[in-house]
């Protein structure tokens, strides 16, 4: 397989066997890949190597501690999906969302997208602002009250 710049290169495993890095195929155009120095397919031998000897750049160290990241990333995200869940009763229904003031309507509208763009926060998953739902709203996602 043909391809013509490799960058970003990372050791993803302890022993070294592994490197992921951004490579630019030519039928595949830039893509995610991780280069395995016993790969049965020459294209990934053949960038382990060019990658091992220095040709793309210094590598990247691995890190061990990736899946605490990981996983915390994953508990966030669970957090912000369990409150998409109870907005998303409101925001979603017409019926139901028709009956809001606008005012309100723009709240659990706000609301909601603040919560998708949880992820994009310059912290995540390490700190995270989250916003404040608009007032009535209970765990379950019904408002404690209807404002007309």
């Amino acid at each position: 397989m043909k391809y013509t710049t490799v960058t970003n290169p990372k050791y993803i495993s302890q022993c070294g066997n592994y490197i992921e890095c951004i490579v630019d195929f030519q039928d595949l155009g830039v893509t995610k890949f991780v280069a395995y120095r016993d790969d049965v397919e020459d294209h990934g031998r053949e960038i382990y190597s060019r990658i091992a000897n220095g040709e793309f750049g210094n590598i990247a160290p691995y890190v061990s501690d990736i899946f605490p990241i990981i996983s915390l990333a994953n508990t966030v995200r669970n957090k912000r999906n369990q409150l998409l869940q109870a907005v998303d009763q409101l925001v979603l229904n017409p019926f139901r969302f028709a009956g809001y003031s606008e005012e309100y309507k723009q709240q659990l509208s706000s609301y909601r997208q603040q919560l998708l763009d949880i992820t994009d926060q310059p912290g995540f998953p390490n700190t995270v602002d989250w916003p404040t739902p608009p007032e009535g709203i209970l765990d379950s996602g019904r408002p404690s009250t209807t404002t007309d």
